[in-house]
């Protein structure tokens, strides 16, 4: 039995990694292959197809009883793989997986454009934070409307289909039954971002009048967001901007001893959707790209990302043991609060004590802009999803208002909501549980600059067991009580 699990385990393995290698091209070159997804989806569902699986699975959950690790292992791969043969009936099928190939095929091929001569992604959140033309900045953010112009009606039809795929599995929605693949619920879901809301709700009015103030408006829009965000870390940009994003990361692994090559991880820079993303090629191939954007973002974005590279490479070989997306972006997080270790600050900026104190302030304000940004992408497509037909623009603006208080004017959405829904709210946990983590290991081992191998020995300790034990029980070794979020 054991190597009949292992045997799917391994050829699962080796489908996920030419996905990875299949979105890294799609994303680097702009034109990703929708019909190699379709093979590789059929590769997957004929490896799921036998009628013999749901049996093999029943005995070895009735039969291995025993407490010895290889069992336990056993038992913890079949409920996984019970639970995977469930979600691909509904994430594979072709319906599905064609609409969602080509959401995210528009989108690679797009290419921002505004001004006269200004185009691209990088240039388009550049433009956002930092350009003083207000009307620069509102055409920078509407640049995205062509795209979602394009893609409307099918993601309408995504919707659709999604919903009737998940209703014939036996759930309400789309929604729904993503959610409850991470033993969640919507209920619960909301009950966490409204806790999420009302954390930020002092830091975020207070950077609303400041976007006011800065702005020169007693009602500001949507676009005038990310300036508002860009004018409040101009000084802390300036600070981390005086070195390399890269050569700090760099340097920052020496100190801990990890070598890049040493877990296969590259960088490179290319002009992208997203500021950055790590793809996994294989065990001995992760690729990390990043945007342009220098400063303490672009700090961020290199650290979240070999965050996940180092994750990944932590992760046992095995496809039904890979973690689920909340505890991915918790461990890219938690990585990334290096950038909040005060020795970290002093070593690698020139920041001294008074910098590092409204550093803190700035960023507790910002950060209360991020998360609300995440709990409205949440919202929208929990709303979308459940609630098929609902305009897209309407349900966008109307949230958008209400959850971060300004005018929607013309609502731009993401095409990630459609062909990454559920994902956005990983974000959010990973905000909270992060900044947890970071806490308890710092009254643990020390800070940064105390003990340089604290992080990788926890990456090592929670990484290494995969989902062989759920991350929620991981974190109660922690002393984090997950059901309190």
């Amino acid at each position: 039995m054991k190597n009949w699990l292992n045997d799917i385990d391994a050829r699962l393995l080796e489908i996920r990694n030419e996905y990875g290698s299949t979105y890294y091209r799609g994303f680097k070159t702009g034109k990703l292959d929708s019909a190699c997804l379709g093979v590789l989806a059929e590769r997957q569902m004929d490896v799921l197809s036998d009628p013999e699986i749901p049996n093999r699975i029943n005995r070895i959950l009735l039969e291995t009883d025993s407490l010895k690790p290889e069992a336990v292992n056993s038992r913890r791969k079949s409920v996984l793989l019970r639970r995977l043969l469930e979600s691909v009936r509904v994430e594979k099928h072709p319906v599905l997986v064609s609409l969602k190939a080509k959401v995210q095929q528009d989108e690679n091929e797009f290419v921002p454009a505004f001004g006269i001569s200004r185009k691209g992604y990088s240039a388009r959140r550049n433009t956002l934070s930092h350009c003083e033309d207000r009307e620069c900045r509102r055409k920078a953010f509407l640049s995205l409307q062509p795209l979602l112009g394009k893609i409307s009606d099918r993601c309408c039809r995504l919707v659709a289909a999604a919903d009737s795929v998940s209703s014939d599995a036996g759930y309400s929605s789309y929604y729904e039954f993503l959610l409850a693949q991470e033993d969640m619920t919507v209920s619960g879901l909301h009950i966490t971002m409204n806790r999420a809301l009302q954390a930020t709700e002092d830091s975020y009015l207070e950077f609303l009048a400041m976007g006011r103030d800065i702005c020169k408006a007693e009602r500001i829009s949507e676009f005038d967001l990310p300036f508002t965000q860009g004018v409040l870390t101009r000084e802390v940009d300036r600070l981390f901007s005086q070195r390399s994003k890269i050569s700090d990361l760099k340097e920052t692994l020496d100190s801990m001893g990890i070598d890049p090559d040493m877990f296969h991880v590259s960088m490179e820079t290319v002009d992208s959707p997203n500021a950055g993303t790590c793809f996994v090629l294989g065990s001995e191939d992760i690729r990390i790209i990043l945007g342009s954007e220098p400063g303490y973002f672009g700090h961020y974005v290199a650290f979240h990302e070999f965050g996940h590279a180092l994750h990944y490479s932590l992760q046992p070989q095995s496809t039904l043991l890979s973690d689920t997306g909340i505890c991915m972006e918790t461990m890219a997080d938690f990585f990334a609060t290096l950038l909040t270790d005060h020795g970290w600050l002093s070593e690698h900026t020139s920041m001294t004590p008074g910098d590092i104190t409204e550093y803190f302030k700035m960023k507790k304000l910002s950060d209360s802009y991020r998360i609300r940004s995440m709990i409205r992408d949440t919202m929208f497509e929990s709303e979308i999803f459940t609630h098929p037909g609902k305009s897209f623009h309407e349900v966008r603006g109307n949230l958008t208002e209400r959850i971060l208080g300004v005018q929607a004017g013309e609502p731009v959405w993401s095409p990630f909501s459609m062909y990454r829904p559920a994902y956005v709210k990983n974000y959010v946990y990973s905000h909270l549980l992060s900044h947890s983590l970071d806490e308890l290991t710092t009254l643990k081992h020390g800070n940064h600059s105390e003990n340089q191998k604290r992080l990788l020995s926890v990456f090592t300790d929670i990484a290494s067991k995969g989902n062989l034990v759920p991350f929620q029980e991981r974190l109660v070794e922690y002393g984090i009580d997950y059901s309190t979020l």
